[in-house]
């Protein structure tokens, strides 16, 4: 799965989205602690034309009761994305790219009771943004308020991550980004670029625990998130070739 997201690039916002194929400036406040229910940068077509736009993490269908179930669906499996009632119709009209610095998982094989879970922080190697294979939905509240929301779709593990978790997000190479975009491709072939990422692309480095919980003071979503540290063994090295 993917729980945490950094949303906070080395380049400016303008330099980020022009790498993307764009200019477009949003009012958008970087984190590098992002979690589900927060906003997440997107980019889908609208009119032919890729469009940028601030969407909540964790989709809630249109026709959701409750947007509660968006906490549930902060992620989708690339197995199931196509046939489960809460992602099917996104699936096959409203795709879309979430934008990202980089994401963190947990070493879910190697936990120490009484101990917090060791987090690591995954980016590329050439520091370039990446961009997530994701959905989007318009939900609209009781008091007809409109609600963008997304969910990231994840895959089975590459090689860097499967020491640590089972899950993948699915990122997506430039050269792919139309294709998943476009809102008139038969879904089904689709399903064929939701695969794991090349891992000799990525790289990983333990972080603080520190930035595990989301709650008050304790929220942590500065620069000090993605700081490297030492970890006692078992140890993931950055480079596992």
């Amino acid at each position: 799965m993917c729980g945490r997201a950094a949303t906070a690039p080395v380049l400016s916002w303008n330099e980020y989205y022009h790498v993307m194929g764009f200019d477009l400036w949003l009012n958008f406040k970087p984190s590098y602690n992002v979690t589900p229910t927060q906003p997440l940068p997107c980019i889908r077509v609208e009119d032919g034309q890729r469009s940028a736009f601030i969407a909540k993490w964790g989709l809630i269908p249109s026709w959701a009761k409750d947007p509660k179930i968006g906490a549930q669906c902060s992620n989708a499996r690339s197995d199931t994305v196509a046939e489960k009632p809460a992602f099917r119709a996104a699936f096959k009209k409203r795709r879309c790219l979430v934008a990202v610095t980089g994401f963190y998982e947990w070493d879910q094989h190697h936990i120490v009771k009484g101990k917090p879970k060791q987090p690591y922080y995954f980016t590329l190697q050439d520091g370039r943004p990446m961009t997530f294979a994701g959905l989007w939905e318009s939900w609209i509240s009781p008091e007809q308020q409109t609600i963008e929301t997304c969910t990231i779709i994840t895959c089975g593990p590459n090689e860097i991550m499967e020491p640590l978790h089972d899950r993948l997000p699915v990122i997506l190479p430039s050269n792919l980004w139309d294709v998943w975009l476009d809102p008139e491709m038969d879904p089904v072939g689709l399903k064929d670029l939701l695969v794991p990422f090349d891992a000799h692309e990525m790289q990983l480095w333990p972080v603080s625990s520190k930035m595990n919980s989301t709650r008050g003071s304790d929220y942590h979503f500065g620069l000090e998130c993605i700081e490297p540290i030492e970890v006692e063994p078992p140890r993931i090295q950055q480079s596992l070739f």
